[in-house]
């Protein structure tokens, strides 16, 4: 009977040091993913911010002239001045290099400043609700 009782007491203690291995474990993963949530939380975040901004750009068009304009005012002020914590050393330079350039939206203008089809359709895609076939019109529709 003592014998019995001891091998039950080391069961026991055996499945206890197994349930708190197994919660040091799920605590593990509860941290991880809480970690993960604040991470996917924030990119959405901006994600949506970006997103929106794109829709609002799409939806008022700038005229090129107009930006062009207003770049030459800029850089008639501001030509000879650079930021005042840029050295001549560093090795970028204050304004924007070509490949910036051309990874942002302006590089995604064709000639007439319309996006090039390959945007329009991710967005579409992207802003396609069941109330609206799409978001955003396409150079020479006049649907919208």
């Amino acid at each position: 009977m003592v014998s019995e009782q001891l091998e039950r007491q080391n069961k026991v203690l055996l499945l206890k040091k197994k349930c708190l291995e197994a919660d040091k474990v799920i605590e593990s993963c509860q941290n991880d993913l809480r970690k993960c949530e604040c991470v996917l939380s924030t990119a959405l975040y901006y994600s949506r911010q970006k997103i929106d901004s794109m829709t609002k750009s799409i939806k008022n068009p700038v005229n090129p002239e107009e930006l062009i304009k207003f770049s030459h005012k800029i850089s008639a002020c501001n030509g000879a001045v650079a930021p005042t914590n840029w050295t001549e050393s560093e090795a970028i330079r204050p304004y924007p290099s070509k490949g910036v350039i051309r990874s942002g939206f302006l590089g995604h203008l064709d000639d007439s400043g319309n996006f090039r089809q390959s945007v329009l359709d991710i967005l579409n895609k992207n802003y396609s609700t069941p109330s609206s076939d799409r978001l955003i019109s396409e150079p020479g529709d006049s649907s919208m």
